[in-house]
């Protein structure tokens, strides 16, 4: 598990090929947009980013390993449309989107699972 939080001034991180569980909390956008992990991954959880409007064009597709993928407290985020590549998490058992007001936007299309948790 790999949680960085508080780095406002991070902007770049080394590739994490080992990396399979995430979390970004308090910290800039670019280091988001900028973060090359392992297509293993299989947790990521993003909070409070600050400056964050809209995840890049593409940045979801290659976490094709993706079970979990929380996203919350994101106060300026407006969009999850189709180019995020949300609907590419082929692997994706639970989407949790929490405390984004200013959410407009969720991809088409989405096929989630129905899943019994008892």
């Amino acid at each position: 598990m790999l949680e960085i939080e508080g780095c406002q001034e991070l902007e770049v991180l080394q590739k994490l090929p080992s990396i399979i569980n995430l979390e970004l909390n308090k910290c800039g956008s670019k280091v988001l947009q900028r973060i090359i992990v392992s297509a293993s991954l299989t947790y990521m959880r993003i909070c409070k980013i600050s400056n964050l409007e809209c995840l890049v064009e593409g940045y979801l597709k290659h976490f094709t390993s993706l079970e979990e993928l929380q996203i919350s407290h994101l106060g300026e985020l407006a969009t999850l449309s189709n180019e995020t590549g949300l609907q590419s998490l082929i692997s994706l058992k639970l989407l949790e989107i929490s405390r984004c007001q200013f959410l407009k936007e969720l991809p088409q299309n989405l096929n989630f699972r129905l899943f019994d948790r008892s």
